[in-house]
Formats: structure tokens, sequence, C-alpha cells
């Protein structure tokens, strides 16, 4: 039962830190991409570069709206109470898309692999 233990307590792990995740692999693979000793990208072109960091940014300010203008009591927390929803969230960022803070995330990783693969 060891393996299964260990699975259950990274997943709990993974699944409360979800929010806070992709930000640190974000900066650890934008570390990667300029460190590395391969000729992944070139930075000849700036312009190509300031709209892939601004798509980034995007994704960024999404999350960061989402995250800021939800309203208390429509969201679960995972707290020892449970996942406490009083209603469903249906305004600002919901009312467009219903998983806007998975949204962001991949507009954040579009930037980020659009940099990579300079035309």
């Amino acid at each position: 039962m060891g393996l299964y233990e260990e699975f259950v307590r990274t997943g709990n792990f993974l699944f409360k830190n979800r929010s806070f995740i992709p930000l640190f692999l974000y900066v650890i693979a934008t570390i990667a991409i300029i460190i590395s000793p391969f000729e992944i990208c070139t930075f000849n072109n700036v312009w190509w570069s300031m709209l892939c960091f601004a798509i980034s940014i995007f994704g960024l300010i999404i999350r960061a709206l989402t995250i800021g203008y939800t309203p208390a009591g429509t969201s679960g927390r995972n707290t020892k109470e449970g996942q406490i929803a009083e209603t469903l969230n249906t305004t600002g960022m919901y009312s467009i898309v219903r998983h806007p803070l998975y949204l962001g995330n991949f507009i954040m990783w579009l930037g980020l692999i659009l940099y990579i693969a300079i035309p």
C-alpha cells in the first residue's frame, strides 16, 4: 500500500497547488531557454520576442483578473470543510469561458512555445 499512499499524497499536493505550479514551470522553462547551449532561439527578431512576451503576459492577466474578481462563495477552496460553493459563478471571466484559469495557463504557454518556434 506504500505506492498507493504516495500517489494519493502527491496527487493531493498537485491538486492543492494547481494554481501556482504553472507559474513556477513557466519561470523554469524561460530560464532553460535563455541558458540553453543549443541554438533553440535567436534573439535577432525583437518584435517577435516582444509579441510572444505580450501573449504570455495576456495569459497572466487573464489569471489575475479571474482570481481577483471571483466573488466569494462561488468556488470551492478544498479546505477541511470540503468544497464549499454556494452558487455557480457565471459572472466576469466565467461568463465568457468555463475554465478561465486553464485558458490563462494555455495562453501563457502559447507565448513561450511561439517564442521557441521563431519563424
